[in-house]
């Protein structure tokens, strides 16, 4: 089991449970790029105790694993948690899809996969479960709620990465714009 990407507090962290090296770092990569923190797991058996020492917000399984199945992994962790499970597999079956909806998947995303989409939904995902958490925006900062480096529209409600809201404003000053409602945010920020 190995850790990637530099840990910050508050940030939404995401379990990679995937046995192909290179498959992995390519999600890793592009989910850092969303300030999103990744552990990775080259098989079940490591994804399980993975999942059970950091209870991540997220998962991204692969349904093909060395040493068991994603239905069971999924299965697994959905006995204790809620978490969204996005999986992951070069199974394109409607059989297969239909499956791994039953057991607990929120989503599943056939290989080989555009890495900018799996991202986007990765991060819809995290969206709709702390959209919808009344105390999320309470808990802003702390454990379980949005990450420091995101931003919440309060007009709307949509929440995204910091990076999503930044805009530059006529007098050159950086400013945070809803990119859903294009609500302007009441703070403004000076350039870097």
């Amino acid at each position: 089991m190995s850790t990637a990407g530099a840990k910050a507090p508050g940030n939404f962290n995401v379990l990679v449970i995937e046995d192909d090296a290179n498959i992995a770092r390519l999600v890793e990569a592009n989910l850092q790029k969303a300030k999103l923190e990744c552990r990775h797991a080259p098989n079940g058996r490591d994804g399980l105790i993975a999942f059970a020492q950091r209870e991540p917000h997220l998962v991204l399984l692969d349904l093909m694993l060395p040493d068991t199945n994603g239905y069971e992994v999924c299965a697994k962790i959905r006995q204790r948690s809620g978490v969204p499970i996005i999986m992951m597999t070069a199974r394109t079956q409607t059989e297969d899809q239909l499956h791994g909806l039953k057991v607990g998947a929120d989503d599943y995303v056939t290989k080989p996969f555009d890495p900018q989409l799996l991202v986007a939904r990765v991060v819809a995902q995290l969206r709709r479960v702390h959209r919808y958490d009344a105390s999320a925006e309470q808990k802003a900062g702390e454990a379980g709620g949005a990450p420091s480096n995101w931003s919440t529209c309060h007009d709307c409600g949509y929440m995204g990465p910091n990076e999503k809201f930044e805009e530059l404003s006529e007098t050159f000053r950086l400013t945070m714009v809803c990119p859903h409602c294009n609500t302007r945010l009441k703070q403004e920020l000076l350039p870097a």
